[in-house]
Protein backbone atom coordinates (compact mmCIF):
# COMPACT_ATOMS: atom_id res chain seq x y z
CA UNK A 1 0.00 0.00 0.00
CA UNK A 2 1.89 3.32 -1.10
CA UNK A 3 -1.22 5.56 -0.95
CA UNK A 4 -4.54 6.05 0.81
CA UNK A 5 -7.48 9.08 -0.34
CA UNK A 6 -9.84 10.53 2.21
CA UNK A 7 -12.79 11.88 1.82
CA UNK A 8 -13.36 15.42 3.28
CA UNK A 9 -15.51 13.74 6.25
CA UNK A 10 -12.01 12.17 7.11
CA UNK A 11 -13.70 8.88 5.96
CA UNK A 12 -11.00 6.42 3.66
CA UNK A 13 -12.46 6.67 0.28
CA UNK A 14 -9.51 4.34 -1.91
CA UNK A 15 -6.13 2.61 -0.69
CA UNK A 16 -3.26 2.18 -3.58
CA UNK A 17 -1.14 -0.43 -4.02
CA UNK A 18 2.82 -0.52 -5.07
CA UNK A 19 1.23 -2.28 -8.50
CA UNK A 20 -0.93 0.48 -9.55
CA UNK A 21 -4.49 -0.95 -8.55
CA UNK A 22 -6.65 1.29 -6.60
CA UNK A 23 -9.19 -0.64 -4.27
CA UNK A 24 -12.45 1.59 -3.32
CA UNK A 25 -14.30 -0.05 -0.75
CA UNK A 26 -16.89 1.05 1.68
CA UNK A 27 -15.10 -0.36 4.90
CA UNK A 28 -11.58 -0.95 5.87
CA UNK A 29 -9.82 -3.44 8.65
CA UNK A 30 -6.61 -2.34 9.13
CA UNK A 31 -3.96 -5.23 9.82
CA UNK A 32 -0.93 -3.85 9.17
CA UNK A 33 0.19 -4.50 12.53
CA UNK A 34 2.48 -2.56 14.79
CA UNK A 35 2.62 -0.06 11.37
CA UNK A 36 -0.77 0.62 11.83
CA UNK A 37 -1.06 2.29 8.58
CA UNK A 38 -4.62 3.27 8.35
CA UNK A 39 -6.05 3.59 11.65
CA UNK A 40 -2.64 5.25 13.04
CA UNK A 41 -0.52 6.92 10.03
CA UNK A 42 -3.82 7.99 7.79
CA UNK A 43 -6.44 8.68 10.46
CA UNK A 44 -3.89 9.60 13.27
CA UNK A 45 -5.25 7.76 16.44
CA UNK A 46 -2.73 7.44 18.76
CA UNK A 47 -1.47 4.99 20.85
CA UNK A 48 -2.55 4.53 24.76
CA UNK A 49 1.15 3.74 26.43
CA UNK A 50 0.65 1.09 29.11
CA UNK A 51 4.67 0.86 29.75
CA UNK A 52 3.89 2.32 33.54
CA UNK A 53 2.29 -0.80 34.04
CA UNK A 54 3.44 -3.60 32.14
CA UNK A 55 8.02 -3.21 31.86
CA UNK A 56 8.75 -5.63 29.65
CA UNK A 57 9.11 -4.38 25.80
CA UNK A 58 10.60 -7.13 23.91
CA UNK A 59 11.40 -10.78 23.19
CA UNK A 60 14.09 -13.11 21.88
CA UNK A 61 12.47 -16.69 20.36
CA UNK A 62 13.73 -19.20 18.79
CA UNK A 63 12.57 -22.62 17.83
CA UNK A 64 14.28 -26.59 18.92
CA UNK A 65 13.61 -30.03 18.57
CA UNK A 66 11.30 -31.82 20.18
CA UNK A 67 13.65 -33.86 23.66
CA UNK A 68 12.09 -36.09 25.84
CA UNK A 69 8.46 -36.84 26.10
CA UNK A 70 5.76 -33.86 25.25
CA UNK A 71 4.53 -32.44 28.49
CA UNK A 72 0.47 -30.72 27.91
CA UNK A 73 1.68 -27.32 29.38
CA UNK A 74 3.32 -24.12 28.83
CA UNK A 75 6.15 -23.27 31.41
CA UNK A 76 6.78 -20.19 32.03
CA UNK A 77 9.98 -19.53 33.99
CA UNK A 78 10.94 -15.99 36.22
CA UNK A 79 14.18 -14.60 34.82
CA UNK A 80 16.23 -11.72 36.28
CA UNK A 81 14.91 -8.75 34.01
CA UNK A 82 11.39 -10.97 32.84
CA UNK A 83 10.26 -13.85 31.86
CA UNK A 84 10.69 -17.26 29.49
CA UNK A 85 8.89 -19.57 28.12
CA UNK A 86 8.78 -22.89 26.79
CA UNK A 87 5.79 -24.50 24.79
CA UNK A 88 6.20 -27.86 23.69
CA UNK A 89 4.11 -28.56 20.00
CA UNK A 90 3.76 -31.85 17.88
CA UNK A 91 7.03 -31.45 15.44
CA UNK A 92 9.23 -28.57 17.66
CA UNK A 93 9.19 -26.35 20.82
CA UNK A 94 9.07 -22.76 20.90
CA UNK A 95 10.90 -21.23 23.05
CA UNK A 96 11.54 -17.19 24.83
CA UNK A 97 12.28 -14.74 26.47
CA UNK A 98 10.38 -11.87 27.06
CA UNK A 99 12.01 -9.14 29.10
CA UNK A 100 12.26 -5.27 29.91
CA UNK A 101 15.48 -3.51 27.62
CA UNK A 102 15.50 -0.74 30.98
CA UNK A 103 16.90 -3.69 32.84
CA UNK A 104 19.09 -6.05 30.41
CA UNK A 105 20.88 -5.61 26.92
CA UNK A 106 19.55 -7.47 24.29
CA UNK A 107 22.83 -9.68 24.00
CA UNK A 108 22.71 -10.81 27.38
CA UNK A 109 18.96 -11.30 27.26
CA UNK A 110 19.69 -13.89 24.23
CA UNK A 111 22.28 -15.40 26.05
CA UNK A 112 19.98 -16.59 29.12
CA UNK A 113 17.65 -18.17 26.72
CA UNK A 114 20.11 -20.28 25.28
CA UNK A 115 21.14 -21.21 28.37
CA UNK A 116 17.65 -22.12 29.42
CA UNK A 117 17.32 -24.48 26.58
CA UNK A 118 17.66 -27.92 26.28
CA UNK A 119 18.20 -28.63 22.85
CA UNK A 120 20.22 -27.05 19.63
CA UNK A 121 17.92 -24.06 18.21
CA UNK A 122 16.78 -25.06 14.78
CA UNK A 123 16.92 -21.05 13.66
CA UNK A 124 18.76 -17.83 14.63
CA UNK A 125 16.91 -16.47 17.46
CA UNK A 126 14.54 -13.43 16.58
CA UNK A 127 14.35 -10.27 18.53
CA UNK A 128 10.62 -8.60 18.85
CA UNK A 129 10.38 -5.25 19.96
CA UNK A 130 6.94 -4.33 20.87
CA UNK A 131 4.86 -1.42 22.58
CA UNK A 132 2.11 -2.48 25.07
CA UNK A 133 -0.82 -0.18 24.98
CA UNK A 134 -3.44 0.27 22.65
CA UNK A 135 -5.17 2.74 20.04
CA UNK A 136 -7.13 4.68 21.68
CA UNK A 137 -9.75 4.22 19.09
CA UNK A 138 -10.01 0.85 17.67
CA UNK A 139 -13.04 1.60 15.35
CA UNK A 140 -12.85 5.55 13.60
CA UNK A 141 -14.85 6.38 10.66
CA UNK A 142 -14.90 3.65 8.62
CA UNK A 143 -12.21 1.93 9.17
CA UNK A 144 -11.40 -0.98 11.78
CA UNK A 145 -8.36 -2.13 13.04
CA UNK A 146 -7.56 -5.60 14.40
CA UNK A 147 -4.71 -7.28 15.88
CA UNK A 148 -1.41 -5.45 16.27
CA UNK A 149 -2.83 -3.12 14.34
CA UNK A 150 -5.25 -2.31 17.38
CA UNK A 151 -3.04 -2.54 20.10
CA UNK A 152 -0.79 -5.41 22.05
CA UNK A 153 -0.27 -6.17 26.05
CA UNK A 154 2.06 -9.11 26.15
CA UNK A 155 2.57 -12.65 25.77
CA UNK A 156 2.19 -14.14 29.36
CA UNK A 157 -1.58 -15.34 28.85
CA UNK A 158 -1.74 -15.69 24.93
CA UNK A 159 -4.49 -13.44 24.62
CA UNK A 160 -3.83 -12.03 21.23
CA UNK A 161 -5.72 -14.00 19.38
CA UNK A 162 -8.86 -14.17 21.68
CA UNK A 163 -8.68 -10.12 21.03
CA UNK A 164 -8.66 -10.66 17.53
CA UNK A 165 -11.59 -12.57 17.48
CA UNK A 166 -13.54 -10.00 20.39
CA UNK A 167 -12.79 -7.83 17.87
CA UNK A 168 -14.70 -9.31 14.91
CA UNK A 169 -17.37 -10.55 17.50
CA UNK A 170 -18.47 -7.15 18.38
CA UNK A 171 -17.79 -5.58 15.06
CA UNK A 172 -20.36 -8.25 13.81
CA UNK A 173 -22.73 -6.74 16.73
CA UNK A 174 -22.60 -3.44 16.24
CA UNK A 175 -22.08 -3.77 11.88
CA UNK A 176 -22.90 -0.63 10.47
CA UNK A 177 -24.37 0.96 7.40
CA UNK A 178 -22.02 3.11 5.21
CA UNK A 179 -22.50 6.19 7.53
CA UNK A 180 -20.91 4.28 10.39
CA UNK A 181 -23.23 5.45 12.64
CA UNK A 182 -21.41 7.18 15.76
CA UNK A 183 -23.73 5.64 18.56
CA UNK A 184 -22.16 2.28 17.07
CA UNK A 185 -18.18 3.16 17.08
CA UNK A 186 -18.76 4.43 20.28
CA UNK A 187 -19.96 1.53 21.72
CA UNK A 188 -17.63 -0.87 20.14
CA UNK A 189 -14.91 1.12 21.62
CA UNK A 190 -15.83 1.24 25.22
CA UNK A 191 -16.49 -2.59 25.15
CA UNK A 192 -12.85 -3.87 23.43
CA UNK A 193 -11.49 -1.00 25.81
CA UNK A 194 -12.59 -3.22 28.87
CA UNK A 195 -11.33 -6.17 27.21
CA UNK A 196 -8.13 -4.94 26.85
CA UNK A 197 -8.34 -3.29 30.43
CA UNK A 198 -9.22 -6.63 31.72
CA UNK A 199 -6.40 -8.42 30.01
CA UNK A 200 -4.35 -5.55 31.10
CA UNK A 201 -4.85 -6.03 34.73
CA UNK A 202 -4.74 -9.91 34.93
CA UNK A 203 -0.89 -9.65 33.32
CA UNK A 204 -0.19 -6.52 35.77
CA UNK A 205 -0.99 -9.08 38.91
CA UNK A 206 1.32 -11.32 37.65
CA UNK A 207 4.23 -8.90 37.95
CA UNK A 208 2.89 -6.60 40.79
CA UNK A 209 2.35 -9.12 43.47
CA UNK A 210 5.37 -11.17 43.57
CA UNK A 211 7.37 -11.51 46.26
CA UNK A 212 10.87 -11.25 44.46
CA UNK A 213 13.14 -8.17 45.37
CA UNK A 214 16.71 -10.03 44.08
CA UNK A 215 17.11 -7.89 40.70
CA UNK A 216 16.55 -4.17 39.63
CA UNK A 217 13.75 -5.30 38.04
CA UNK A 218 11.52 -7.36 40.16
CA UNK A 219 12.50 -4.68 42.72
CA UNK A 220 10.44 -2.30 39.98
CA UNK A 221 7.86 -4.37 39.58
CA UNK A 222 7.26 -4.41 43.51
CA UNK A 223 6.42 -1.09 43.15
CA UNK A 224 3.80 -0.93 39.96
CA UNK A 225 1.09 1.87 40.18
CA UNK A 226 -1.76 -0.52 39.89
CA UNK A 227 -4.57 0.93 37.87
CA UNK A 228 -8.09 1.28 39.82
CA UNK A 229 -9.77 -1.58 38.32
CA UNK A 230 -7.28 -3.89 39.79
CA UNK A 231 -6.51 -2.32 42.93
CA UNK A 232 -10.66 -2.77 43.69
CA UNK A 233 -10.54 -6.50 42.13
CA UNK A 234 -7.42 -7.24 44.94
CA UNK A 235 -9.55 -5.03 47.30
CA UNK A 236 -12.85 -7.04 47.09
CA UNK A 237 -10.96 -10.31 47.31
CA UNK A 238 -9.50 -9.15 50.59
CA UNK A 239 -12.70 -8.50 52.07
CA UNK A 240 -13.80 -11.98 52.07
CA UNK A 241 -12.83 -13.53 49.11
CA UNK A 242 -15.54 -11.75 46.95
CA UNK A 243 -14.46 -11.66 42.90
CA UNK A 244 -15.93 -9.03 40.82
CA UNK A 245 -18.71 -10.43 37.71
CA UNK A 246 -17.67 -9.04 34.43
CA UNK A 247 -19.57 -9.10 31.22
CA UNK A 248 -18.28 -11.61 28.56
CA UNK A 249 -14.65 -11.54 30.68
CA UNK A 250 -11.92 -13.87 29.41
CA UNK A 251 -10.80 -14.43 32.67
CA UNK A 252 -13.21 -16.14 34.91
CA UNK A 253 -13.41 -16.10 39.22
CA UNK A 254 -11.14 -19.49 38.89
CA UNK A 255 -8.08 -17.70 37.15
CA UNK A 256 -8.18 -14.91 39.25
CA UNK A 257 -8.41 -17.16 42.08
CA UNK A 258 -5.43 -18.99 40.74
CA UNK A 259 -3.45 -15.88 40.65
CA UNK A 260 -4.32 -14.02 44.04
CA UNK A 261 -3.84 -17.56 45.90
CA UNK A 262 -0.34 -18.21 44.09
CA UNK A 263 0.83 -15.03 44.81
CA UNK A 264 -0.16 -14.81 48.15
CA UNK A 265 -3.03 -12.72 48.26
CA UNK A 266 -5.49 -14.31 50.68
CA UNK A 267 -9.03 -13.09 51.80
CA UNK A 268 -8.94 -11.48 55.65
CA UNK A 269 -11.99 -13.14 56.21
CA UNK A 270 -14.76 -15.51 54.74
CA UNK A 271 -18.42 -14.76 53.69
CA UNK A 272 -20.51 -15.34 56.75
CA UNK A 273 -22.80 -17.47 54.59
CA UNK A 274 -20.43 -20.27 54.87
CA UNK A 275 -20.97 -21.12 58.76
CA UNK A 276 -24.59 -22.13 57.83
CA UNK A 277 -23.27 -24.53 55.21
CA UNK A 278 -23.09 -28.33 56.02
CA UNK A 279 -19.05 -29.20 56.16
CA UNK A 280 -19.91 -32.72 56.07
CA UNK A 281 -21.50 -32.28 53.12
CA UNK A 282 -19.28 -30.11 51.35
CA UNK A 283 -16.21 -33.00 52.64
CA UNK A 284 -18.38 -36.12 50.65
CA UNK A 285 -19.17 -33.36 47.30
CA UNK A 286 -15.43 -32.64 46.85
CA UNK A 287 -14.54 -36.56 47.32
CA UNK A 288 -16.96 -37.20 45.06
CA UNK A 289 -15.47 -34.95 42.43
CA UNK A 290 -11.74 -35.92 42.82
CA UNK A 291 -13.01 -39.45 42.44
CA UNK A 292 -15.29 -38.89 39.39
CA UNK A 293 -12.35 -36.69 37.81
CA UNK A 294 -9.48 -39.68 38.77
CA UNK A 295 -11.76 -42.25 36.83
CA UNK A 296 -12.30 -40.03 33.24
CA UNK A 297 -8.16 -39.31 33.31
CA UNK A 298 -7.66 -42.99 33.75
CA UNK A 299 -8.34 -43.81 30.45
CA UNK A 300 -7.12 -40.67 28.81
CA UNK A 301 -4.15 -40.99 26.40
CA UNK A 302 -1.00 -39.27 27.45
CA UNK A 303 -0.73 -36.01 25.69
CA UNK A 304 2.44 -37.38 23.74
CA UNK A 305 0.35 -40.28 21.96
CA UNK A 306 -2.65 -38.31 21.43
CA UNK A 307 -0.55 -35.79 19.74
CA UNK A 308 1.00 -38.76 17.93
CA UNK A 309 -2.76 -40.13 17.10
CA UNK A 310 -4.23 -37.04 16.10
Amino acid sequence: MVEVTQRDDGFIESVTLASGRKIEADFFIDCTGFKSLLIGKTLGVDNVDWSNYLPCDRAVVCKTENKGALVPYTRATAQPAGWSWRIPLKQRVGNGYVYSSRFVSDAAAKATLLRSLDAACIEEPRLIPYTTGHRRQFWKHNCLSLGLASGFIEPLEATSIHLIARGMDFFLRYFPDKDCDAALVREYNRRMIADFEEVRDFIVLHYSATQRDDTPFWQWCKNIPLPDTLRERIELFKAHGAMREGVDELFRASSWQSVFEGMGIRPHGHCPRVENLDYAQIEQTMKNAKAAIAGMVEHLPTHEQFLRTA
